[in-house]
């Protein structure tokens, strides 16, 4: 047994002799050493939430690119003759994708991740341990379970503050598998005082809660010496004998100088526990055989297999034909050695601007510059940068790389790109197969810019390059946030993770467009090999189909059942209806699904009456885990506002309460809650009777309806228009919109569009169409000063506004309306203040208190001019004194219209449709109701375009109105 010992271990140091011999020799400075003298201990608790500020936004703008320029290959004695075949992929995903799924890999699970925060570019990074996710962004870090519970949310300026005050920055993580400890850096640095700053802390054991031993390390020394520099973007790697820190060096007056490798023996590291702390620096470092040429971030690996680590890896910011791979020697010793090779590579091109749908600023794309760590596994190393499109450079692909240890040569070298897209800030980790997963933002002019991800099997046939994109989450606005430094920042890193627990789920934390000019962050858990035996994944978990209105069908959802275990998930029958879902879907039962395969099942919610619905609809399958789909909903009513009274709507000093307003005292009265923290506006519909109101929602402005009986309001859609102050609706139905900024919107409710109409050159506060003259009235926004008061007219040809006069209330008037007999009403009062009801004269602007409404932070007044008359007596019995028929909404319309109309005696009731010449072609309704509102829904796919009639018969009484269905 011992000499089959020695034989083995002169094989291994044979066999790294060689590999070593395959390296060339690099110029670098050092090593010197140095110390931090002490630390110091901190705890991090479960349900800590210590949001960021709010404060002042931050630009990153330390993080310059670098003047280096990758010397000309002339001085390169490089040759690629012994490249393997180039592999081109054109993603076939580029018009949107399934999430969850490409055929050969999963989204086991997915949730949102760190919102923006006061800082840009987020810097996103993370690490997995046995049992939670820990992703840190520019200005603030998270803690969660592996099934997406929050633990705690930490502000990193409050985190870093027993060592240092605020000014966190560039944060990088790590899981250290072998010593079962989390490792955490922050940077910082301040030019005034020249003082530059490592913050590094680490855990105590697995669980990242408990206690934490944190330093400050001195970044701007080179051992003990002061280097005049400081040190930017710091990149963490590891492997079991120490954790490497690579550093941007910079001069004070902001000019690159050299990259510098930080050493960290785990054996000195982990017993310090805040004493003394020794490192070991080299700095300085040339390109292997060229000692003038620095290099610029050279990112250290991650190192899976002991015995393997010490690796760093370099491409070119703006391209090249070769990238740079360098190896430390006795890293742990008081003299490592560094040596490195040039290694030639397949021509690429610097990364451009990425553009995006909306147009606008481009987005940063970092480049050619190889932004995260590389893997080390089994004597390969891989790694990703994203490079100039090959077929044709004005769009960006990423590029991955398999690299054999052993004799310093490329294995594979694969490129996923798509004219048209850009592909940025990819980041690489692989599984304990060799299995590789690639997460990175995708942009393009049709779409906003998103979070995806790309595999590449092991087993996967020679010259197979990664698989299509799955979007993680599509980009959901138009992103341009420079806060004036001309640099439309994104990245500068993306996060991806292998988990320890069974080193074959791999975990990602990717940035995406969360909302116009709003950055977002979003956790998913990837995985490429099926899991043994059942495992059946229902995608969502909960289907939510939200609000619907009562007698209206929702669009069709889907859920997806996915089979992510090794047997086959044999399934035979799903329910056709439970409760007021249906699946829509047909199947030929019994189904298959073999590993990796999915079902879509889409579903429709119909509710028929008022309130929320929890059902399963069941699903009978071979695994028993599976029992059914989880649906929910909310179905509504939306009754029309009564006609002849004014309604009223309040902001957050309120709770966005929705009220009624006697118009002969002002005095208010509570209808409900609009279950938003404030209706900013109100008008209504006199086509429908319906009140439409404005809320803030991110990126943009929400339009709303609301429930004249009870209050409670239901977004319709969104539009990205932002400070929209003014709601209102012309006599003949059409809605418009006014911005503070004087922009002045017509919005098509049926298409969910907006078309500029003019812009004035006033400060818009609140808008009111007259109900004779169709004249457009405006009160003015102005925050502080004279005439805040004003009232005016709006020429929606020229835009023209014309002074009527003032208030003379002295503040701003916060919302008009005008009753049927063409008088103009407004609300005034501060946040804090009570509301008051006025009347305007036309004439001179001149307003008369009619009443104090009884509410706080009153701001929106509406009148209904039509729809029902009833008794108010009891706000929740609605009784109707008339018979009528409602005009048909929408009209014309394509295929489908809402009728309503009310009965004021119970008995025999019938609703038809008649062609032009006179033929029924439909009944609607044909039985006995009792007194009441209805609202019926008319479907007229089966007709053909043209004119029709629908007839309301009640006893005596027959009402007929003209529609217009326009294929």
């Amino acid at each position: 047994m011992k000499n089959n010992f020695i034989l083995t271990l002169l094989f291994i140091v044979c066999l790294s002799a060689a590999s070593f011999a395959q390296l060339d020799s690099v110029y670098y400075l050092g090593p010197a050493a140095g110390n931090v003298p002490s630390g110091v201990t901190v705890t991090l608790n479960p349900m800590t939430f210590d949001e960021p500020s709010d404060g002042e936004f931050k630009i990153a703008d330390r993080n310059l690119e670098e003047p280096y320029l990758q010397p000309s290959p002339d001085d390169l004695d490089l040759l690629d003759s012994n490249l393997p075949d180039y592999v081109y992929v054109e993603d076939s995903n580029i018009s949107g994708s399934l999430k969850g799924t490409n055929a050969q890999s999963i989204i086991v699970n997915r949730w949102p991740g760190i919102p923006m925060t006061n800082s840009i570019p987020p810097d996103p990074i993370m690490a997995v341990g046995p049992d939670h996710v820990i992703a840190c962004a520019n200005s603030a870090f998270r803690v969660w379970d592996k099934v997406g519970n929050l633990l705690a949310n930490i502000n990193a300026d409050n985190w870093i503050s027993p060592v240092i005050s605020a000014g966190a920055f560039d944060p990088q993580i790590i899981y250290d598998h072998y010593s079962q400890r989390w490792f955490m850096l922050w940077d910082w640095q301040d030019s005034g005082s020249q003082q530059a700053w490592f913050i590094i802390c680490y855990s105590d054991n697995a669980d990242p809660f408990g206690t934490w031993y944190m330093y400050k390390m001195d970044a701007k020394v080179n051992g003990t010496t002061n280097s005049g520099t400081w040190g930017d973007f710091p990149q963490i790697g590891y492997d079991d004998q120490a954790i490497y820190i690579n550093s941007r060096s910079f001069s004070w007056a902001g000019y690159y100088q050299y990259n510098k490798i930080r050493i960290l023996n785990k054996s000195v590291l982990y017993t310090s526990n805040g004493g003394v702390l020794p490192f070991v620096d080299l700095w300085s470092i040339g390109r292997p055989n060229v000692p003038s040429d620095k290099p610029d971030v050279l990112e250290p690996a991650i190192c899976y297999t002991p015995g393997q680590g010490g690796y760093f890896f370099n491409t070119l910011q703006n391209g090249g034909v070769y990238t740079i791979m360098y190896k430390l020697l006795n890293p742990t010793s008081p003299t490592p050695r560094l040596r490195g090779k040039t290694l030639v590579v397949n021509s690429y091109g610097n990364a451009p601007l990425a553009q995006q749908l909306g147009g606008g600023m481009g987005i940063e794309s970092g480049g050619s510059k190889h932004r995260h760590s590389p893997i080390v596994r089994d004597n390969f190393l891989y790694a990703a940068h994203s490079i100039a499109n090959t077929t044709n450079a004005s769009y960006s692909s990423v590029r991955y790389y398999k690299i054999d240890l052993n004799s310093s040569s490329i294995l594979e070298q694969s490129e996923l790109g798509a004219i048209g897209y850009y592909f940025l800030y990819p980041a690489l980790t692989i599984d304990k197969n060799h299995n590789i997963a690639v997460t990175f933002s995708r942009s393009a002019t049709s779409e906003y810019c998103g979070a995806y991800f790309a595999t590449k099997l092991a087993t996967d046939p020679p010259g197979t390059g990664l698989s299509s994109s799955v979007a993680i989450q599509e980009g959901l606005g138009n992103y341009v946030v420079d806060f004036g430094s001309g640099r439309n920042r994104w990245g500068d890193y993306m996060g991806i993770y292998l988990d320890p627990a069974n080193e074959l789920d791999i975990w990602t934390f990717t940035e995406y467009a969360a909302a116009t000019n709003t950055w977002g962050t979003y956790v998913s858990q990837i995985r490429m090999e099926p899991f043994s035996g059942f495992f059946t994944h229902i995608a969502p978990n909960t289907l939510d189909f939200g609000d619907v209105e009562v007698n209206n069908d929702s669009d069709e959802l889907e859920i997806v059942i996915a089979n992510y275990g090794s047997d086959n998930l044999i399934i035979s029958d799903i329910g056709i209806n439970i409760g007021p879902f249906s699946r829509t879907s047909n199947h030929n039962f019994p189904i298959t699904l073999v590993s990796f395969d999915t079902l879509i099942v889409k579903i429709k919610f119909s509710p028929t009456t008022a309130g929320d619905y929890d059902e399963i609809l069941p699903v009978n399958a071979n695994d028993p885990a599976i029992t059914g789909l989880h649906i929910v909903g909310h179905g509504y009513d939306m009754y029309e506002a009564v006609a002849n009274y004014f309604y009223a709507s309040s902001g957050p000093n309120n709770n966005g309460d929705i009220l009624t307003i006697d118009m002969t005292t002002g005095a208010g009265t509570l209808l409900g809650s609009s279950l938003f923290n404030e209706v900013r506006r109100i008008a209504v519909n006199p086509l429908n009777n319906i009140i439409y109101g404005i809320v803030t929602v991110p990126g943009g402005t929400g339009i709303v309806r609301v429930n004249a009986k009870d209050g409670d309001a239901y977004e319709l859609f969104r539009t990205d228009l932002s400070q929209v102050n003014g709601i209102a609706f012309d006599t003949l139905g059409t809605l418009y919109l006014a911005q503070q900024t004087g922009g002045i919107y017509t919005v098509d409710e049926i298409n969910q569009t907006y078309s500029i109409v003019t812009t004035t050159n006033v400060s818009i506060n609140c808008i009111a169409f007259s109900s004779v003259s169709n004249q457009l009235w405006a009160g003015l926004f102005r925050a502080i000063g004279s005439s805040r008061d004003s009232i005016f007219t709006i020429d929606l040809v020229t835009g023209l506004a014309s002074p009527i006069g003032v208030t003379g209330f002295s503040i701003m008037t916060n919302d008009l309306t005008f009753d049927k007999n063409n008088n103009l009403y407004g609300i005034v009062g501060a946040a804090t203040g009570v509301g008051k009801l006025i009347s305007i004269n036309t004439t001179n602007g001149a307003g008369t208190e009619i009443g104090e409404v009884g509410f706080n932070n009153v701001v929106g007044l509406a009148y209904a001019i039509n729809g029902q008359i009833v008794s108010m007596d009891d706000k929740n019995e609605f009784t109707p004194q008339t018979f009528s028929l409602a005009q048909n909404y929408p009209n014309p319309f394509n295929p489908s219209t809402k009728i309503s109309f009310r009965v004021a005696e119970p008995g025999k009731v019938s609703l038809k449709v008649f062609d032009i010449l006179g033929n029924e072609v439909m009944s609607l309704v044909d039985e006995q109701k009792p007194a009441g509102l209805y609202e019926v829904k008319f479907d007229a796919s089966s007709l053909t375009s043209g004119v029709y009639f629908y007839q309301l018969k009640s006893g005596n009484l027959i009402q007929t109105k003209k529609m217009v269905l326009l294929k």
